[in-house]
């Protein structure tokens, strides 16, 4: 489930540096993706860095970037991934502490800091019954959402099957309702619900293109889903 809400970065990414076809700059773009994951329940912190460079997406190539990229401060740890590109990554556990910054020398052989909008939801719990033919009502405490973020809601049963929902923003409310279309392949019994908040910055320059997206994951909680 993980990798599939990643991909959304990596396909905004590439839609930027398609923009304006074949033309040919003066100098070569550089493409920056940019990722924080972090998950409240183990308190695990991933960031991950990548970055391509060329003057159309045919001819963009992986990018070392010279004296590396940090992450609030810490060097990241540069790996080549399959032969294909090159990725700075670092992992930690500690509490939840944004902003979550990136700093990277650019094109002009300048330090650049690109900020990644990672935001947490406080809590959240299943308003009475999850019933399988009239849906259930989640109660929500957490800030409003933006344009360019998303909450996905996520079910899982005793048998391990899955149902989800993606809410786009922009939208404040403290309470969601997820129809029982949602839950009708879903057994009977212990349900586990955990939430994701997604966000996706996109900047385009003459100079770069950058992805800058962040995952926030929920505990889960239990509830029953009755018939």
């Amino acid at each position: 489930m993980t990798n599939l809400i990643r991909g959304f970065g990596l396909l905004l990414l590439l839609g930027l540096l398609s923009c304006g076809g074949n033309k040919r700059s003066s100098q070569p773009k550089l493409a920056v993706d940019l990722y924080v994951r972090y998950l409240a329940d183990t308190r695990e912190l991933i960031a991950q860095a990548t970055f391509k460079e060329g003057d159309t997406l045919e001819t963009a190539q992986p990018k070392a970037i010279q004296g590396g990229v940090a992450f609030q401060n810490s060097g990241m740890e540069q790996r080549t991934v399959q032969g294909q590109f090159i990725r700075y990554e670092i992992k930690r556990r500690g509490p939840f502490n944004p902003p979550f910054t990136f700093s990277y020398q650019n094109v002009q052989g300048q330090k650049e800091s690109t900020n990644v909008n990672v935001t947490a939801i406080d809590s959240f719990y299943v308003k009475g019954q999850a019933v399988k033919t009239r849906g259930l009502t989640l109660g929500i405490r957490t800030t409003g959402f933006a344009a360019g973020e998303t909450l996905v809601v996520l079910f899982s049963d005793k048998l391990g099957q899955s149902a989800s929902l993606n809410f786009e923003g922009p939208f404040d409310t403290q309470e969601l309702f997820i129809p029982g279309s949602i839950l009708a392949a879903l057994q009977p019994g212990a349900l586990q619900v955990y939430l994701v908040r997604k966000s996706a910055l996109l900047k385009d320059s003459p100079q770069s293109s950058i992805v800058a997206a962040g995952e926030y994951y929920t505990p889960a909680i239990e509830t029953t889903l009755v018939n």
